[in-house]
């Protein structure tokens, strides 16, 4: 008698688990539950959906936090770039250059030649008062101008409005989120997903004059889909020597590499 195929739930990341299960209600419920003496267990698996809404809200923290990463390590960068030139030029033989230049060091010795190195948002509140001030003075304007350094303090500019921007975001979503036990959520619906197949196969057995296939063929293309991808994740992160790898369910710890299942 065909079964139903099980898969390892705790091997899916925070973002696919909550898909999957969302896709394992979606399948069940288009085939008449109630016709299928299912509409009990497969409640119990609906009613986990709220907190498994918030487990994927906590995965795409994840995304957003490596975006400021980026945005942050950007903004260091032409920062620095700002000053390395500003000192390179000012050793330039040609006295129109190195007049600009002693403009910008004294803009810079003004505004601090350590801005990267401080915390978020005091690097944040410092690159924006100096970049407003460095566009409100006629001769550093003219300064950055000839010395060809406008391009980059204007994607210095947009670097950390879209930092702010994001960190904003970052701020509010955590401050309106409640606290969760991912692996507390997601091992007491993977219970209540086992339990449901459980009673779709018991029922199938009780009731052999309802067709039961459908809706376990559906299952199973997903299901077997699913399989196959966890089985090949971990064959690419087995290496020669190192035994069997741990497939990370913790979005926060998981290889930034590997390509997501679809559910």
């Amino acid at each position: 008698m065909k079964q139903i195929i099980r898969i390892r739930m705790n091997e899916l990341r925070n973002s696919e688990h909550p898909l999957v299960v969302n896709r394992i209600v979606s399948i069940v419920k288009k085939h008449d539950p109630e016709t299928l003496l299912i509409e009990a267990s497969l409640l119990r698996v609906e009613n986990h959906l709220p907190m498994l809404a918030k487990v994927e809200a906590r995965s795409r923290q994840h995304s957003l936090t490596k975006l400021l990463t980026e945005l942050d390590g950007k903004r260091d960068n032409l920062t620095n770039a700002l000053y390395r030139q500003v000192r390179v030029m000012k050793q330039v033989k040609i006295p129109e250059l190195a007049a600009h230049a002693v403009v910008l060091k004294e803009f810079f010795d003004v505004h601090g030649w350590n801005i990267p190195r401080d915390n978020y948002t005091a690097q944040t509140n410092r690159t924006r008062i100096m970049i407003a001030q460095a566009e409100a003075a006629p001769d550093v304007v003219a300064a950055f101008e000839a010395l060809h350094l406008q391009g980059i303090l204007q994607e210095l500019k947009s670097a950390n409005d879209e930092f702010d921007l994001q960190f904003m975001s970052r701020t509010e979503d955590r401050s309106g989120r409640d606290l969760v036990d991912v692996r507390s959520i997601r091992a007491q619906a993977d219970k209540d997903v086992h339990f449901l197949f459980s009673v779709i196969e018991g029922n199938r057995t009780l009731n052999p004059q309802i067709d039961f296939m459908p809706v376990i063929n559906e299952l199973n293309d997903l299901l077997g889909m699913l399989k196959t991808g966890l089985s090949s994740r971990k064959t690419r992160r087995t290496k020669p020597g190192e035994g069997e790898p741990v497939i990370v369910a913790d979005e926060e710890t998981e290889l930034e590499n590997e390509p997501a299942l679809r559910a």
